[in-house]
């Protein structure tokens, strides 16, 4: 886990809509630069940045993108991060039906599935401890 602290630069923000008939999932996408740095943060809940705005991130560089997974805006004291209960849930639960579904076969899927959304979900944490930890 990588932390990037700096001023924000052209940023822009998107929304991305999915799912199907019965259920929609919406993220709140914002792209912009620190210090030449690409960066990508994307939140269930809105995210607040300006140009200008001093922030501090915890993430990962995957080809060059600064792939954020929480975030604290300095300027104005707003902090954001990925759904860390749910992941860890559903999680939980994939884990328990892989297992316990292992001797048909699915369970080799279920399983592996849910301990990485378990592990998903303490990155997310973590993430969001090293940006406030200092409140």
């Amino acid at each position: 886990m990588e932390v990037l602290q700096g001023i924000v630069s052209k940023v822009r923000f998107a929304t991305e809509v999915s799912g199907n008939e019965n259920t929609i999932s919406t993220k709140h996408v914002a792209i912009f630069e620190i210090n030449e740095t690409p960066i990508e943060l994307k939140l269930p809940g809105s995210i607040i940045l300006e140009n200008g705005d001093e922030v501090l991130l915890a993430g990962k560089v995957k080809k060059g993108l600064f792939k954020a997974l929480a975030y604290k805006n300095m300027t104005n004291s707003v902090s954001g991060k990925g759904q860390v209960i749910l992941h860890l849930l559903l999680g939980i639960m994939f884990t328990i039906v892989g297992i316990t579904t292992i001797p048909v076969g699915i369970g080799l899927i279920f399983a592996p599935a849910g301990i990485y959304m378990i592990w998903y979900s303490r990155q997310l944490s973590n993430a969001y401890n090293l940006v406030t930890s200092n409140e």
